[in-house]
């Protein structure tokens, strides 16, 4: 009953749920031990060996199947679910006016529902474009819809449009003469000359494409190459500065810019000193990098790749891998090093290889971490850590190396944990109307809040790792990201809950329930614009390192795109049969998990991958 959205016109009466997992019963079973009624599974799966209620001894074999409470379960009134739609919660759900207003019971939902006039249909010529539409309105969509395809499809062609544009364009489509000859030659009643001629027109126009299909290749072939020699001298340059800056780090301090030519005893001592002096001053120097590249988020492997992407326009990202293994939607994703790690309802995480960048020789998941007792909802990386959390109000460490669990935190808070992020010191935690801040590796309780009044799902900290961001409904608050953690302000909106957020060094960006993004100014907190595109929520928000690049995961499916600097949409990334729940992104290759259990890898290239607005 909960795989689909339900919402009760009376809510069950308490007798109906069951004692075990305190749900509305599934499959009720009578324990002829005790005389109480439990779900099947509950009892079957359970570890309890005697009743909760009365502590009688029960065991799963003497049970049986109890009508009684099936069948009231079955007589429930509830809301077509074609009128429902999602408020905040998981399973908070609203009537919607224009919906199906049937009340039916539960047990004839399926009947109902199969030919409710309210179900959503997606549009067969372009759900990306055109989206979904309730039954009663489809058939008048057909009629205007502007993405049919050509008669000609079949045969390679391309073109989409509206009635009167397919009209124009089928009378002159380069495709039909193919399909009408290779017709006429399979027709029986044509003698040989015509089946000759036919066959010739045929020949002749099929191989006017492979001559431009071979042109074609041709041009990615020498593009290619072009890359390739770029990346090369790219790469040359990039030892070259290397090397000059290693012999700028082994310069030895000098007090004078000119040394006479002949040297004393004393002189001579004293330039020796200096080289000690020099030589001290650089083993300093490294302490300092080591211990800065300690405390800052530690590389695992030596997988260098730049801070900054070095990405042009026009470019476009491509789909290169999937990834599959989990059994169940993907919530959260985060990388390390060479690795990328999941989280998701099966309550596990997947540790995934991603060494081999275009994917060819990956080796897919090389491990997976066991500890949780529910949906993992959030996980993030700090230093040599991994942390993660979720429904069982959890939150574990687990070595980013060695894979182990070093320490969990149970209970950590009194629901579920949706949101966390690590500023290096600390980690905050956001559940419903609260926030916590826990110290790194420890979970050392060190900051609590508790009167947010909503779900928290989003952080996200400052460039500088000064200012922590927190979204909930309708407002986003701004924390010291040092102790005593004290709020420093609040940006107030009316764009509904804020289910991803990220910084720049000129925006503060706000995914939100409302389908849209929203940019404000990171100094200000003026509003700046809305960026457009999706048609569900924003799940999800990643920016590039350089902030001249925007990705926005959504409800809808996909991944969109942006353009920061011009703020205009550069490329769509439709390649999930379900929600877009997370992202990350390293170096040029982006990860996406969804709710169709699998993760899409692409791969950042110059250059565009279509004519049009890239839809790949």
């Amino acid at each position: 009953m909960d795989l689909l959205p339900t919402k009760f016109v009376i809510p069950p009466s308490s007798s109906l749920f069951c004692p075990l997992c305190e749900k509305l019963f599934k499959d009720p079973v009578i324990s002829t031990c005790c005389g109480h009624t439990f779900c099947r599974k509950c009892v079957e799966n359970s570890s309890i060996l005697s009743c909760p209620l009365d502590g009688i001894r029960m065991g799963s074999n003497v049970i049986v199947s109890n009508r009684a409470v099936n069948g009231q379960l079955e007589d429930l009134l509830i809301w077509c679910r074609h009128t429902l739609y999602r408020v905040d919660s998981e399973d908070d759900f609203q009537v919607d006016e224009d919906g199906c207003q049937e009340q039916i019971m539960l047990g004839q939902r399926a009947i109902h529902e199969e030919s409710c006039l309210s179900a959503w249909i997606p549009c067969p010529n372009s759900s990306n474009h055109c989206g979904k539409f309730r039954k009663m309105h489809f058939n008048d969509h057909l009629k205007v819809c502007e993405y049919k395809r050509c008669k000609f499809a079949t045969k390679g062609c391309e073109f989409r449009g509206g009635d009167e544009k397919l009209q124009l364009h089928e009378v002159q489509c380069s495709f039909q003469e193919t399909a009408v000859e290779w017709d006429s030659i399979c027709d029986g009643e044509n003698d040989d000359g015509l089946h000759a001629k036919y066959l010739v027109k045929a020949v002749k126009n099929l191989n006017e494409r492979v001559g431009l299909l071979e042109k074609s290749k041709d041009e990615i072939i020498n593009t290619l190459e072009k890359y390739n020699s770029n990346v090369i001298n790219l790469s040359i340059q990039v030892e070259k500065l290397s090397q000059n800056i290693e012999k700028l780090l082994y310069i030895p301090k000098t007090n004078s810019v000119h040394q006479p030519a002949s040297k004393s005893i004393s002189d001579i001592s004293s330039q020796n000193h200096r080289r000690t002096v020099s030589t001290t001053g650089l083993n300093t120097l490294d302490d300092v990098r080591s211990r800065s590249s300690s405390s800052a988020p530690s590389r695992m492997f030596s997988f260098a790749e730049p801070k900054i992407e070095m990405w042009k326009m026009p470019l476009s990202f491509k789909c290169v891998g999937t990834f599959r293994g989990h059994n169940g939607t993907i919530r959260s994703i985060a990388s390390k090093g060479m690795y990328v790690f999941s989280g998701g309802d099966d309550q596990s995480i997947k540790v995934w290889d991603i060494q081999d960048k275009d994917m060819k020789n990956s080796k897919g998941c090389i491990a997976t971490l066991k500890g949780h007792t529910g949906e993992i909802h959030a996980i993030c990386t700090s230093g040599q850590y991994l942390y993660s959390a979720g429904s069982d109000k959890s939150i574990k460490v687990w070595d980013a190396n060695t894979l182990k669990l070093l320490s969990s935190k149970g209970d950590a808070h009194l629901d579920v944990i949706g949101a966390l992020m690590s500023t290096g010191k600390y980690i905050f935690s956001g559940s419903y109307s609260s926030i916590k801040v826990w110290r790194t590796v420890t979970l050392e309780l060190l900051h609590s809040v508790s009167d947010i009044y909503h779900w928290v799902r989003a952080f996200a900290v400052s460039s500088k790792r000064k200012t922590v961001y927190s979204g909930s409904h309708n407002k986003v608050h701004l924390w010291s990201a040092e102790e005593p953690f004290t709020c420093l302000g609040e940006l107030t909106h009316t764009h509904g809950s804020v289910y991803s957020l990220a910084v720049t060094n000129h925006y503060l960006i706000i995914g939100t329930y409302n389908q849209n993004t929203h940019l404000y100014n990171v100094v200000t907190h003026q509003h700046i614009k809305v960026l457009n595109a999706h048609i569900g929520i924003i799940n999800d928000i990643v920016v590039s390192p350089s902030g001249n690049f925007l990705f926005t995961a959504s409800y809808d499916h996909t991944v969109q795109l942006w353009d920061l600097v011009k703020l205009l949409p550069v490329q769509i990334l439709s390649r999930h049969e379900g929600s877009v729940n997370c992202m990350t992104l390293r170096g040029d290759m982006l990860f996406t998990g969804s709710e169709d259990q699998e993760i899409k890898v692409y791969l950042y290239y110059q250059g565009l991958a279509s004519k049009n607005l890239m839809v790949v």
